[in-house]
């Protein structure tokens, strides 16, 4: 009896000391190791047990540790790594379908073809099909995106082709032709290599006309969105262009804003609108303020940020104004006599006027370039953002 508790003392040793001995593991390098292997041998049947017992790891520790350095797991990796490489072969090559299937890893390419539409939107014939032809899209939603990668869409969205003549004053949006709703009969004559959407019930509608890819428009910020559509159209060196550009005109932003705005001072976004006032978060208005030149929200934004890191906004009634008051408010009021009206109402309030921006005399008004969001105005309410402190300051 003595010998059995000492046995099973010793195995609840030996359990014990297991997690604890990995639990040290926190260097990247079994990551960076497998990171290798996988590039080097993706077109080999690969499972996580093999990739973790590589590591020298338990699966379960493995993926934890691997989701901590790299942001999905081992096997979301492999498979996007796999159809990056299929992508090439495709674009590039006049592989058969079943070959490029096998020499990324998928000796079935019927399922091969199902996880590349998963992945990339679209299905491998179609993706094909887009790489032997001049790419003139129609495009709902992502039109500035296409610009910002150099791709000029024959059609789209009656608001964007606006957006962009007029605000971002694009000589190269001239021609572009402007489509009032996303109608079948409207986009039929352009003859459109590809339509791009953000609805996926679009799809059945227009596929007859040519391909369509469907990217939901909550789904992801807007570089996440960039990234998409860059890989869809095979324009990752365009993407990473503009990343690099946009960064370092951020990081300029940034010393000027940073030299006007102090670190322990908060931030708050409004949007007024005809009926409705919204507090913004981490999106449209709030990128560049928050996530961009990192300026620091009100803690009840901070809050539903924590909640959503993709937070949009939230209505704000006239008697909660209090609540989002901070020491710098960045007001967009839409363009439209009623919202005007009601912004004059709302700085006649007691609530407004005992916002510390207010009585500090900072507050400033953005222009109709900051309710948009995609690339190109990203880049425009970088340049805007300076010349908005600099009038506040001499005024």
């Amino acid at each position: 009896m003595l010998q059995n508790q000492i046995r099973f003392q010793q195995l609840l040793l030996t359990i014990w000391e297991a997690p604890a001995a990995q639990a040290v593991v926190e260097s990247s390098h079994p990551i960076d190791q497998t990171l290798s292997y996988i590039h080097e041998h993706y077109a080999q049947s690969l499972s996580l047990a093999d990739l973790a017992n590589k590591a020298g790891l338990t699966p379960r520790y493995y993926t934890e540790l691997f989701k901590k350095n790299v942001g999905k797991s081992p096997i979301e990796y492999l498979t996007g790594y796999r159809m990056d490489q299929a992508k090439k072969l495709l674009w590039d090559s006049k592989k058969r379908l079943r070959e490029v299937a096998q020499l990324v890893g998928y000796e079935d390419e019927f399922y091969f073809s199902r996880r590349f539409k998963q992945q990339v939107g679209v299905s491998p014939t179609v993706f094909v099909k887009m790489s032997q032809r001049q790419i003139a899209p129609v495009t709902f939603q992502y039109t500035e995106y296409l610009m910002a990668l150099g791709i000029k869409p024959v059609g789209a969205q009656e608001d964007q082709v606006s957006h962009m003549r007029e605000q971002l004053r694009l000589q190269e949006a001239s021609d572009i032709i402007s489509l009032s709703k996303a109608c079948p009969d409207l986009i039929k004559p352009l003859q459109p290599s590809f339509i791009l959407t953000d609805y996926p019930k679009d799809c059945a509608a227009f596929s007859s006309i040519a391909p369509t890819c469907a990217l939901s428009w909550t789904d992801d910020d807007v570089f996440g969105h960039l990234q998409q559509i860059a890989d869809l159209f095979g324009q990752k060196d365009k993407a990473l262009l503009w990343f690099k550009q946009h960064e370092q005109k951020v990081q300029k932003t940034k010393r000027y804003v940073d030299a006007r705005i102090g670190k322990e001072e908060t931030v708050s976004i409004l949007n007024v609108r005809p009926a409705h006032t919204f507090a913004y978060g981490v999106r449209n208005l709030g990128h560049v303020l928050y996530k961009s030149l990192k300026l620091t929200p009100p803690p009840i934004i901070q809050d539903n940020i924590k909640r959503d890191p993709n937070f949009w906004a939230v209505p704000v009634q006239e008697h909660q104004l209090n609540a989002y008051a901070a020491d710098w408010l960045f007001v967009h009021i839409f363009d439209d006599d009623l919202s005007r009206a009601h912004f004059q109402a709302l700085t006649q309030r007691k609530e407004w006027q005992s916002i510390p921006a207010v009585q500090k005399g900072q507050v400033v008004l953005l222009g109709p370039v900051w309710f948009a969001y995609d690339p190109l105005s990203l880049d425009a309410q970088l340049d805007e953002a300076i010349q908005l402190l600099e009038q506040q300051k001499t005024s």
